[in-house]
């Protein structure tokens, strides 16, 4: 799984963790288990909710997500954050100041 699908699907855990995002049925067929589908992995809070076979059926027709091999968008602060290859400017600040000794 690339980083920006783990960081959507992380997302959307965190959400449904934090009471934030309520899981539904699947939208095709009303399945009472559903797992979130992106259509856009760029767009980590809007999903469709698919049971696991109309989340294949879905996949079998229109193929991979948006943005599925996309880098994660820069300044994202969450547990992948430490994958990036570019440090947030903030971050960049903070470590010189360590370095510096300055409280």
């Amino acid at each position: 799984m690339s980083d920006i699908k783990a960081w959507a699907h992380d997302m959307i855990k965190y959400a449904v963790r934090a009471g934030q995002m309520k899981r539904q049925p699947c939208e095709s067929c009303g399945a009472a288990k559903a797992q979130a589908h992106h259509d856009d992995y760029l767009k980590p809070r809007e999903v469709r909710w698919l049971c696991v076979r109309c989340h294949r059926a879905w996949h079998r027709e229109h193929g991979e997500a948006a943005n599925a091999d996309a880098p994660i968008p820069y300044g994202q602060h969450n547990l992948w954050t430490d994958r990036l290859s570019e440090t947030p400017p903030s971050w960049i600040a903070n470590l010189e100041t360590r370095r510096r000794g300055d409280p």
